[in-house]
């Protein structure tokens, strides 16, 4: 009986770049986790779709984070299962315990613990999302600027409106992004408190501790053993 494998864990620690490693190793195979967002970089979990209610998708498992809808398709995971072991992330609850009803003694749960801060966290949603900053928005926020001041020169009303307003979407872009970034902060905290609240939910808990002089983020060596080492275990009690 082959194992469905899901990781969890808090923004930053590091869970689809161990996937991405496992997967790449051959341990198991890569479940389909359709989303209607874009793929942040290539080892990003996600298959991007228009439309998660497709027919065609058979997604009957459906979860919404980040203001970004997810889903499975648990006659696709059962096919799958048939061949090889399959891996996941996700940190929706409601979904573990649906996958766990249907596919009973076959899923495998497991946190990854990071001690990522503030810093890294910035950097690795600068990579995913392209976070503005003042910086990167400040040379076009100087040409509208210019823009306008020439609008107003031709007594361009109309143009310089325009102007106007799109200084203003660059400044709301900044704000929106900002406040994205702070949720995300918090949902650091919320998942280490869910842990903490309920960690029956879990199989098996991984350190993927980052050193003080990381330049780039990626998982660790040691993190990657200890999941080769579940995944061994488990596999090797179902021969």
């Amino acid at each position: 009986m082959n194992k469905l494998f899901v990781l969890s864990g808090a923004s930053g620690a590091g869970k689809s770049t161990l996937l991405d490693r496992l997967v790449t190793e051959k341990y198991c195979s890569a479940a389909v986790k359709y989303s209607e967002r874009k793929r942040f970089n290539t080892v990003d979990d996600v298959t991007s779709v228009k439309n998660i209610n497709d027919p065609s998708l058979q997604c009957d498992i459906v979860y919404t984070k980040y203001g970004n809808r997810y889903g499975f398709s648990s006659s696709n995971l059962y096919k799958k299962l048939q061949c090889s072991h399959q891996i996941l992330i996700t940190n929706d609850k409601q979904t573990i315990e649906k996958l766990k009803t249907i596919f009973p003694n076959q899923v495998v749960v497991i946190y990854i613990v990071s001690d990522i801060n503030k810093r890294l966290l910035r950097q690795i949603y600068m990579k995913r999302h392209g976070f503005p900053s003042i910086r990167s928005v400040q040379s076009h926020i100087n040409d509208q600027l210019h823009a306008s001041k020439k609008m107003l020169d031709k007594d361009n009303g109309e143009g310089f409106i325009a102007c106007i307003e799109k200084i203003n979407e660059l400044i709301d872009s900044i704000l929106l992004e900002e406040e994205e970034f702070k949720l995300r902060l918090e949902s650091i905290k919320n998942q280490e408190e869910l842990y903490s609240s309920d960690f029956l939910t879990y199989d098996y808990v991984v350190l993927n501790l980052y050193s003080n002089n990381m330049s780039t983020i990626h998982a660790t060596k040691t993190a990657f053993e200890q999941l080769k080492r579940i995944i061994g275990k488990e596999t090797e009690e179902n021969k």
